[in-house]
């Protein structure tokens, strides 16, 4: 037998026994998936698969097997775990009473006959559900207390759909209650099911087999997916971007030391699930409570929403991943678009030490350098440091050197107020002013003392109550003084989760009996009864039992909102104190939630100088872009500890390919800036030049985000959905669609792994077209830390510039056009580019400049082999004076001609031939001097013809 048939044979019989394994390990996973249990069947099962926590609903403690089981639950005892947890389908569950409508249901709790429900918590007895068509692929759910008022906020959506609208709908979606294909069944048990119509009616949300319930404590409700492509549900401590299945975590905001799950400043209830077939759905619980998380293998995921009677779920049908985003984004609003300058790089300090040299220093060494922010330790006691001569006299000095160089000064504020009626023999304003406006947190009269990070050991803080009605005035009277004293460019807003770092005793509530001795008070709002995770709910913040007098509401139940209800006050000081002045603001927030994208960015804290913080850290750059907040950044070579300059190098580079750049120290810890950190000095240098490079690409991508939804940052399966092995990628990402980044993220590495799906691409650096096997498309790509591993996707044209120490002064230089070409007809476009550009002050004065380059068809008139660039500018139109929108030189990348042209003309004016060169190694052609020769530029039309 000839070598090839026999290698023939031996695939075939490798690929049968490779089915009959794969059917042999797959097919009761999908039997159990696939065949559910009957809803009318008196069997109740307990699962390996499927274990969701029963401990919830069960008031007695301890849970032992006798009290589980009475309950209703099922128990499971080995050498490693008890546990007692729901039976599938549940043995509590709601039926359906009546309707009014085939929207409007109403529900009844009913339990098995076994169940002693004097062991179980309160159980809400009546729910309603509510059903609302927002678009054809928007759907919102609403389930809540039947006679509780919050089904009136809850329940009703925002800007209701007119009757009119609703009536023109054509909805890509089933809604179903039950069993049945139309109206549920009366007196049948209720479960929320959710279709997409085009997916032969696939299954997307579905209730069916976990319990949904509310109890007095924590309404509780369990989906199945219909893939384990989950993301999202951040932030998290992972290193992974998909979720790994089997997996519990804590949705609050909190400062993190990145040792445990439980919490991280940035809580978002929002999933994306890609399905098998590369289709994708996103599911948004819109409520301000804490949420439990837990998913399993099944795969399902069930939260546990703390202290709240009814839930609002919104499901976005896509059906791609970028569709789903749109469709949210759309709903909690688009992001605002920054300033171009906020991309530029910035450094942040903690106090006005060797400020001065810092920043005369990076000037003097070429390093880019947009603003300088100065840390809450300086501006939150700037009435303590003011008055002394020595500190007035650094910063003035400091503030005169940011102006001279023609840079940025943004404030670093925390919401704690030093506890003092005086200083230096003066009323102390801004506590005199809260103390009398009662906008301190406490009660009875009594503030909350908390310790911010950084304190002043002889100074008590209080924190202020961003749901006061007075706070407004007190922030525009601050911020109004600050601004008169010197006007600044920006707020960052850090430690507003709010941070209170009292340290409570290292105990767990579920296996210690009460009373428990922390400085928080012992109840069930402190303690709650649901387990939600290892640590104390006010571990790092404020107790959760403290109240916010002018919404009679207690901490716990506004603490994931705190930071953006911060943020939403203090943009619109801001934006009142500023008025009538031509300046562009930027903000960030330490503390996010749903819409925080629509003020501004996400300052990224509490990251230790390790790997695995880094690589968390780009997660996290990737999810913030998921929930439209895509100004997102963490601390350059984190906030603290002591970086290698192999991780400090790394961190440089995944920084400068992000949207937010900055270095931010804790107090105490040697600064990483690249003049104080020397031997970074020229990897930082280069890095950050790299990214001025970029800035104008950047800024169009996330002009395109806050316009259209269009996601900056995305993951790879965001650009190729059906490909299974992108959707498993978390270290490699696109910057917009043209772009595609694979860091390192490990130590001492000098090759990036880096996958290339089935697509052209070309080596940002060398320019060369990557060379792919097209069976494994995994390869191996030099990066050292000067260069990261970034490539140009084929089809795309990249606007780019000559790097300079700022962005104005960047903007000065003209643009190169990098033109990655891909295989087309004759007379389609070869590649295609967008270019957004403003004035950078104000924004009033703004135009795009699509770009088109293809191969012109063959004519009579035209025998030669012609391409084509054309410039269509919308509106014709240069910003200002200062920013450069002249087109100096094209680089021309995958022509496959392999010789110099003939001529190349821009409009009616003819290039020398001097000015435009083939490279034969890399096949590119490059043309320089366009608008010195030819005036070509992005602001009005022009055509280039290049003959050969």
């Amino acid at each position: 037998m000839a070598d090839s048939e026999l290698r023939r044979h031996v695939a075939v019989v490798s690929g049968v026994l490779v089915l009959c394994m794969v059917c042999a390990a797959g097919l009761p996973l999908l039997m159990q998936f696939y065949v559910l249990p009957n809803w009318t069947s008196s069997e109740q099962r307990c699962g390996n698969e499927l274990r969701i926590s029963c401990a919830g609903i069960i008031v007695a403690r301890p849970i032992t097997q006798e009290v589980c089981e009475a309950a209703g639950c099922c128990w499971v005892e080995n050498s490693t775990i008890q546990s007692c947890y729901h039976k599938f389908p549940a043995a509590l569950k709601y039926h359906l009473d009546h309707a009014t409508q085939s929207k409007n249901l109403w529900l009844n709790l009913r339990t098995e006959g076994y169940v002693n429900s004097s062991l179980l918590r309160g159980i809400v007895k009546n729910l309603v559900v509510k059903t609302q068509m927002m678009s054809n692929y928007h759907v919102q759910v609403c389930i809540a207390d039947a006679s509780a008022k919050s089904q009136r906020t809850t329940c009703k959506p925002p800007g209701e759909v007119s009757a009119n609208k609703s009536a023109s709908l054509s909805p890509e979606y089933y809604v179903k209650f039950g069993d049945s294909t139309d109206m549920p069944e009366y007196d049948e048990p209720f479960y929320l099911k959710i279709q997409r119509k085009s997916s032969n009616n696939r299954t997307l949300f579905n209730t069916k087999l976990g319990a949904l319930l509310v109890t007095e404590d924590v309404l509780e409700l369990t989906t199945i997916l219909p893939s384990r492509n989950l993301y999202g549900l951040g932030l998290t401590s992972s290193t992974s971007l998909r979720h790994t299945m089997s997996s519990k975590w804590t949705l609050l905001n909190r400062i993190s030391f990145g040792d445990d799950g439980n919490g991280w400043p940035g809580v978002h209830p929002f999933y994306l699930c890609v399905e098998n077939d590369g289709k994708a759905h996103g599911v948004l619980l819109d409520t301000k409570s804490i949420i439990h998380v837990e998913t399993t293998r099944y795969p399902t995921v069930t939260f546990r929403i703390l202290n709240t009677s009814s839930v609002s779920i919104h499901v976005f049908l896509g059906p791609t991943p970028a569709d789903v985003i749109k469709q949210m984004t759309a709903f909690v609003g688009r992001p605002k678009l920054p300033p171009i300058w906020a991309l530029g790089f910035h450094v942040c300090r903690y106090d006005l030490k060797n400020a001065y040299e810092v920043i005369s220093g990076l000037r003097e060494k070429g390093v880019p350098h947009e603003s300088d922010c100065i840390s809450s330790k300086f501006t939150s006691e700037i009435p303590y440091v003011l008055p002394v001569s020595d500190d007035e006299k650094q910063w003035k000095n400091l503030t005169a050197l940011l102006k001279q160089q023609g840079q940025k000064l943004l404030l670093v504020h925390t919401p704690h107020v030093p506890m003092n009626e005086t200083y230096n023999d003066k009323p102390y304003h801004p506590f005199v002013s809260a103390k009398r406006d009662g906008i301190l947190m406490g009660d009875d009269g009594h503030s909350v003392r908390a310790v911010p990070l950084s304190s002043m050991a002889d100074l008590s803080y209080g924190v202020v109550d961003v749901f006061s009605k007075h706070y407004p005035s007190w922030v525009n009277e601050n911020y109004k003084e600050a601004y008169d004293e010197t006007p600044f460019d920006g707020i960052l807003l850090d430690q507003n989760t709010p941070v209170d770092m009292s340290r409570p005793e290292p105990i767990n509530q579920y296996k210690d009996p009460p009373p428990y001795k922390t400085r928080c008070s012992n109840n069930s709002v402190n303690f709650p009864f649901v387990d939600f995770g290892p640590e104390l709910l006010f571990k790092n913040t404020v107790c959760m039992d403290v109240p916010h007098r002018d919404t009679a509401a207690l901490h716990y139940a506004l603490h994931n909102t705190y930071g953006l209800k911060n943020t939403q006050v203090v943009t619109k000081s801001v934006a009142n104190v500023t008025k009538n002045k031509s300046r562009q603001m930027f903000f960030a927030s330490m503390s996010t939630h749903t819409g925080s994208g629509t003020y501004g960015g996400h300052f990224g804290s509490g990251y230790k100088a390790t790997w695995t913080m880094l690589q968390t850290s780009l997660v996290h750059m990737l999810e913030m872009s998921l929930y439209g907040v895509p100004m997102y950044g963490s601390a350059v070579c984190g906030s603290e500890g002591d970086p290698s300059y192999d991780l400090c190098s790394r961190w440089y580079q995944l920084s400068a390919l992000s949207s937010f750049m900055f270095t931010s120290r804790r107090a105490g810890e040697a600064p990483v800036d690249p003049y104080s950190l020397t031997y970074m000095r020229d990897v930082a240098r280069h890095n950050i030049q790299i990214r001025y490079t970029l800035l104008d690409y950047m800024h169009t991508q996330l002009m395109l985000f806050s316009a259209d939804g269009e996601p900056f940052l995305r993951p790879v399966f965001f650009e190729y959905p059906t490909d299974r092995t992108a959707r498993k990628i978390t270290r490699q990402f696109f910057l917009g669609s043209a772009l595609m980044a694979a860091p390192v993220m490990t130590a001492d590495m000098s090759l990036a792994k880096v996958y290339f799906p089935k697509d052209s691409f070309y080596n940002f650096f060398t320019r060369q077209q990557m060379s792919v096997d097209k069976t494994d498309r995994w390869l191996g790509v030099l990066a050292s830390e000067y260069e990261p591993a970034l490539f140009i996707r084929a089809g795309h044209i990249l606007p780019v510039r000559r790097p300079n120490v700022t962005v104005a002064l960047t903007q000065k230089n003209p643009f190169s056009l990098m033109v990655a070409t891909k295989k087309a007809d004759k007379g389609k476009s070869l590649a295609q580019g967008l270019v957004y550009i403003d004035d950078g002050v104000s924004m009033k004065t703004s135009f795009t400049a699509k770009i088109l380059f293809r191969k012109e068809p063959y004519t009579t008139k035209n025998p030669e082999k012609t391409y084509a660039l054309e410039i269509l500018p919308k509106p014709q139109s240069t910003p200002n004076a200062e920013v450069n929108v002249g087109v100096e030189k094209l680089i021309i990348l995958g022509l496959g001609i392999h010789k110099a042209p003939t001529s190349v003309r821009a409009n009616n004016c003819s290039v020398n031939k001097d000015s435009y060169v083939y490279k034969f190694k890399t096949d590119s052609l490059i043309v320089t001097n366009l608008a010195t020769q030819c005036n070509v530029s992005l602001g009005s039309k022009h055509m280039i013809k290049i003959v050969f």
